[in-house]
């Protein structure tokens, strides 16, 4: 579903990812305002690429379509954040909700300069233009908040991979703070039930009640199924 301004640029959409039996598996709601980064190459080529730190809200649906979750306000802008977990119906009617704190990590130098070398290397090649200029071009229009968001989703892709339900209902939230990056783990009734710790680059597409299965950037950069087991008596899954 997109919702469509009149002059047909539209402002926030809904990007569904469907399971092999044709089931909604993922929901994300996507901001246009901030997830795209929008600028202008040497000799007036319009130009596009995800906003890596943007403050765009997620959402996510169960696997069986009977509930989903919402996170909102993610705290980019100050030290000491928090975030409102909130879960739903299907038709839209609120079950519950969970504020949670969290102390931000700080959005290192070297993490900005590796985007910005990545990204303008890409387009430089791509259009022949000189690296270094296209580098400053991006620079002037990314956005880069001090702190990083409390809930990180993978930027490379739309599915998001913040947030997730697993197939028992409870809800998996990928957490990034000045302790590193871990998934918070809620039961439906918003309790929390544990804290998992996974590969920061491993972006989750399912969990199930005995494995979780997500995607890594392979040594080709090509994208790899991963499969991981959940080891209930420790923080981290074994592979």
């Amino acid at each position: 579903m997109i919702e469509a301004e009149s002059e047909g640029q539209f402002d926030r959409a809904l990007a569904l990812l469907f399971g092999q039996t044709g089931g909604v598996v993922d929901v994300v709601a996507l901001d246009a305002s901030t997830l795209w980064l929008q600028f202008e190459l040497p000799g007036g080529i319009a130009a596009a690429t995800v906003q890596p730190w943007s403050t765009i809200d997620l959402l996510t649906i169960s696997p069986g379509g009977d509930a989903f979750v919402v996170v909102r306000g993610r705290g980019t802008e100050r030290r000491g954040g928090r975030y409102l977990l909130q879960w739903f119906d299907p038709d839209g009617g609120t079950r519950g909700a969970r504020s949670v704190e969290f102390v931000a990590a700080d959005l290192q130098k070297s993490e900005v300069a590796s985007f910005l070398d990545g990204v303008s290397e890409g387009f430089a090649a791509r259009f022949r233009g000189d690296a270094e200029s296209v580098r400053r071009t991006i620079a002037e229009a990314l956005y880069t908040p001090e702190y990083l968001p409390g809930v990180r989703s993978d930027a490379r892709n739309l599915s998001g991979g913040g947030v997730l339900i697993a197939v028992d209902g409870t809800t998996w939230v990928r957490q990034q703070d000045a302790d590193g990056m871990r998934w918070r783990v809620f039961d439906p009734m918003t309790q929390e039930l544990a804290q998992v710790g996974a590969p920061e680059d491993l972006s989750l597409r399912f969990v199930g009640t005995e494995y979780v299965w997500g995607v890594r950037e392979g040594r080709f950069g090509t994208p790899e199924l991963y499969r991981y087991r959940i080891s209930r008596g420790s923080t981290e899954p074994s592979r």
